[in-house]
């Protein structure tokens, strides 16, 4: 292919075969040069429009944070162009920006990449791509302040509801697994808008059609949370003691057995809610959730009125986890108890 004169009228041909050959070759990066002279030397040639995507793809997929940029860049580019690419070239496009951005952490430039592409989206695509908006919409989320928070979680819960409702044929798994996640997410969308029994609805959605999925101890976490919330601590406790009793120890099981101890505390049944708390430091190497639990036992103690207890375990936490945040508080705590 290199063969072929620059002069001839299939030049720009071979430069895409040539590049092909060395994408074949798994030497993506060596691919780039080929591409780059039909996109400078033959602007008007047919493969222009998916030479750029495919460039894009390349630069994407070879040159890190700065090949992402650039990546980002000729994508735009791409989309702008008079005339414009056709439809199906534009979906594709918008979805590889959308993931592009999304690396990035351009969480907005990626929700706008693939809600643009929802507007007349390739039926094999809409679930991905509403998945990925509304993940986008969710990273914003968590950044925002109160009201933009409640904008772009709004914004999240659309994408997640489009996700959810599209058709799937039985053969694409891939994207019935993104449609039972985003019920997932909708349902942890709304507890941090406060929705609790609208989360609660979501949760108790997941755990009915989906009770064997790999995540089905984040949803009954979750749903204890929906319940905790609104005082509903029998249900709450049900609940986290199914997310604990597979006895697996990660993070999800530390922040669950810690809410154990949490109810049990509001309820004023100190001595369980002190078995619970003990449990956290015992079994789950989490420090965050560790110096939690110390902190909370020390009050189940207070509140017993054992007050050297108390401040022996408040010592005891300041000396364990002395860079906590649990730490600084139970130094404050003992200055009270002197």
């Amino acid at each position: 292919f290199e063969t072929v004169p620059k002069k001839s009228g299939i030049r720009d041909r071979a430069l895409y075969q040539a590049a092909w050959s060395k994408r074949s070759a798994t030497k993506p990066a060596e691919a780039i040069s080929y591409y780059k002279e039909l996109l400078e030397q033959y602007p008007d040639s047919q493969l222009y429009n998916n030479v750029a995507l495919e460039l894009a793809e390349l630069e994407f997929e070879v040159g890190g944070e700065e090949g992402g940029g650039d990546a980002a860049k000729r994508l735009v580019a791409l989309l702008g162009k008079k005339p414009p690419p056709n439809a199906d070239l534009r979906r594709l496009a918008l979805y590889r920006l959308g993931i592009v951005q999304f690396e990035r952490k351009s969480y907005l430039e990626s929700a706008k990449a693939f809600e643009g592409m929802l507007e007349n989206p390739a039926v094999n695509l809409i679930v991905s791509a509403a998945w990925q908006a509304g993940e986008a919409r969710r990273q914003l989320g968590l950044a925002a302040e109160r009201d933009a928070q409640v904008r772009e979680y709004k914004a999240a819960l659309k994408n997640y509801d489009v996700a959810m409702k599209a058709k799937v044929a039985p053969d694409q798994s891939d994207q019935s697994r993104l449609q039972q996640q985003a019920l997932l997410r909708d349902g942890q969308i709304k507890a941090a808008m406060e929705l609790w029994m609208d989360s609660e609805k979501s949760f108790a959605a997941f755990i009915k059609e989906h009770a064997k999925h790999e995540l089905i101890r984040t949803a009954h976490r979750g749903l204890g949370w929906a319940f905790q919330n609104q005082e509903n601590y029998p249900k709450a406790i049900e609940s986290y003691e199914k997310t604990v009793a597979a006895g697996v120890r990660d993070d999800a099981g530390a922040r669950a057995q810690f809410l154990l101890g949490e109810c049990y505390l509001e309820k004023k049944q100190y001595d369980k809610a002190i078995i619970e708390f003990a449990k956290v430091e015992s079994l789950y190497a989490f420090v965050q959730w560790q110096s939690k639990a110390a902190y909370e036992l020390a009050q189940a103690l207070l509140r017993k009125e054992k007050k050297e207890a108390a401040r022996m375990q408040f010592e005891r936490l300041i000396k364990r986890y002395p860079e906590t945040k649990a730490a600084i508080a139970a130094k404050s705590e003992l200055k009270l108890l002197k």
